[in-house]
């Protein structure tokens, strides 16, 4: 069965999410809310296939998160779903998977979500090839939006 991790803070924006994500794709959703619980969730569930994800989460970056995900083979693609307004953030996003702004309705998430579970295993190699291409390059490529405090 194809399988969703959702990485989102706010647990009744969550909740929201998880239930729109397993009506319209009819597949398992864990929800987590931290960077911590979804490295942990990983080492206990396995592979992805698709991850959603928050740009800011309260102990780290979504987009920090989502290129390890996808580096390691954990995850074949990510979707970011965020407010940030920070565009350094939401650029260095677009470099590893489409930017949904929260704004937008569960039917676009959806969408792009379906999207991307028919595409990932065709690009997931490329994909961790130009993220590792592009870390020896760039380096960090995000940086914080500071509508939160990082937790270290």
């Amino acid at each position: 069965m194809t399988r969703l991790l959702l990485v989102e803070d706010y647990p009744p924006l969550a909740t929201v999410v998880a239930i729109a994500l397993r009506r319209g794709t009819g597949h398992e959703v864990v929800r987590v809310g931290s960077v911590s619980r979804a490295e942990a969730a990983l080492a206990e569930r396995g592979v992805f296939d698709v991850a959603v994800l928050d740009i800011d989460l309260p102990d780290g970056s979504g987009v920090d998160l989502a290129r390890r995900l996808i580096e390691r083979g954990q995850v074949s693609a990510c979707v970011f779903f965020t407010a940030s307004r920070d565009e350094a953030e939401r650029a260095a996003a677009r470099q590893v998977g489409p930017v949904v702004d929260k704004l937008a309705t569960m039917d676009e998430l959806v969408q792009v979500v379906l999207t991307h579970l028919g595409a990932s295993a065709e690009h997931a190699p490329k994909l961790r090839e130009a993220l590792r291409s592009a870390q020896g390059s760039d380096g960090d490529l995000t940086s914080g939006s500071g509508t939160r405090p990082r937790v270290r």
